[in-house]
């Protein structure tokens, strides 16, 4: 079911985006759809971050299988690699300014630090290796750090 509903939003994410290659960076409807991806691309970092410390939590405390976790941190990781292949479309475009060109830049990061972190608990689970914890844990920590930073969530 995820897959379908990853695909789904993506698909729309590309819908969106279709009409880019026809406009420029100063036109009221680039602009528009920019700001969009924006929103929807925040939304989604901060979300598969909690995801990811959800399933995580739910692991430890034997209330997900290790088989479906498996399944799970798989599902977000080519959630979050369509991401970036997309993404990067974008950064080819042409369309955006440099400081949508540095916001995008710093989703992509974002996006690799959160496949790090599920492969990094995917990989506890099928080892049962500690250092896969420490990895999990230091990508988890770096991925909250940019999504803080990108939503200004650390400004009080």
């Amino acid at each position: 079911m995820i897959k379908k509903t990853g695909l789904v939003l993506f698909s729309s994410l590309l819908l969106l985006m279709a009409p880019l290659s026809n406009l420029h960076a100063d036109d009221k409807t680039t602009a528009l759809l920019l700001e969009t991806v924006g929103v929807l691309s925040a939304h989604s970092i901060y979300l598969t971050y909690s995801s990811i410390g959800t399933l995580a939590d739910g692991h430890a405390n034997k209330t997900y299988k290790n088989d479906f976790s498996v399944q799970m941190l798989e599902e977000y990781e080519g959630i979050s690699k369509t991401a970036i292949n997309q993404l990067n479309k974008l950064l080819s475009s042409g369309v955006l300014t440099p400081p949508d060109v540095e916001f995008v830049n710093r989703l992509i990061e974002t996006y690799q630090l959160l496949i790090g972190e599920a492969s990094g608990y995917k990989n506890y689970i099928l080892t049962g290796q500690q250092a896969h914890i420490k990895t999990y844990s230091e990508k988890r920590n770096a991925a909250w750090k940019n999504i803080s930073e990108l939503l200004g969530l650390d400004k009080k």
